[in-house]
């Protein structure tokens, strides 16, 4: 298959004579007319470099996606470091407030037994 599409001028023309339209204006409009389509039709080579194009683009977002995955796992796991150190802070200022607690709660039995 080409890649022009096949315009009939000749045809175009004649139809418009046919219904009343001058010559020369039925003339000007089949070259308007293929002028047109040959600068806004696309063609095999356009499509190539289109589908060539979306490719290229689906493999520099799979590389994008990949890599943002891969920082995403290493920020997930620093943050889990983080979290781990300062959930074990806080664990042991509860168990140095309870202990404080119970100190001082037994010193003051203590005190009110004697």
């Amino acid at each position: 298959m080409s890649d022009s599409v096949i315009f009939d001028q000749l045809s175009f023309v004649q139809r418009g004579v046919d219904v009343g339209v001058p010559r020369e204006h039925a003339e000007w409009l089949a070259k308007e007319h293929t002028q047109t389509l040959e600068k806004n039709l696309a063609t095999k080579t356009d499509v190539a470099n289109i589908q060539r194009d979306i490719e290229n683009l689906r493999k520099e977002t799979t590389t994008a996606i990949e890599s943002l995955r891969k920082e995403t796992t290493v920020e997930l796991a620093k943050l889990e470091t983080k979290l781990t150190a300062t959930f074990g802070a806080v664990q042991f200022k509860i168990v140095a407030w309870n202990t404080g607690i119970l100190v001082a709660v037994g010193g003051i039995l203590a005190a009110t037994l004697k």
